[in-house]
């Protein structure tokens, strides 16, 4: 939460003029707070929902985010899609709280859905100058790492008995998107 009062936090999308490669691709999930957020929030419904859901719903996100990028990189179209990649934080964190969970085909289709709009934003912001493949391989690594860093706090919170945790990440995930949204 205190990451949304960052100045950075006025602009989701901060240092594509920079970017060149892996290292640039590895960095951008964690500096693009809105990615960030949804990247975290799918590992936590994932540690959370468990079972088929525990690798199902961060390989749908990667894999969507995938397409996404190709469309975004002008293989299939440029739709306007900054307000559902914001929208996505909001729903993830809504499904975090809800104290019932959608089916599990139900969270792959909004996952997905989701997953398609935050790699069209990020395959269209992608710089001229960047190696795209490097970079495209260094932003997957790391919003990878991001989804694992999620389902290993809730598996340790679990151990923990804090079963309440996801919930009070779900609201910050609604509070920190909220901020973003305003700014």
């Amino acid at each position: 939460m205190v990451l949304a009062f960052l100045p950075i936090a006025a602009q989701a999308h901060p240092c594509h003029n920079e970017a060149k490669g892996l290292l640039a691709g590895m960095t951008h999930p964690v500096i693009g707070l809105d990615h960030l957020l949804a990247a975290l929030a799918v590992g936590f419904l994932s540690a959370h929902m468990g079972g088929r859901a525990f690798l199902l719903l961060p390989m749908t996100f990667i894999s969507c985010l995938v397409v996404g990028m190709l469309a975004g990189m002008g293989f299939f179209g440029k739709p306007a899609i900054e307000a559902l990649v914001l929208s996505s934080v909001l729903v993830f964190g809504g499904m975090m709280i809800s104290p019932k969970q959608l089916p599990l085909s139900a969270s792959v289709l909004v996952i997905g859905f989701f997953g398609l709009f935050h790699g069209h934003a990020h395959g269209s912001e992608l710089p001229e100058q960047a190696v795209r493949h490097l970079y495209i391989l260094g932003f997957l690594t790391t919003s990878g790492l991001l989804h694992w860093m999620a389902m290993a706090t809730v598996i340790v919170a679990r151990h923990y008995e804090k079963t309440s945790f996801v919930r009070y990440a779900g609201a910050a995930v609604i509070l920190s998107g909220l901020i973003l949204w305003i700014a």
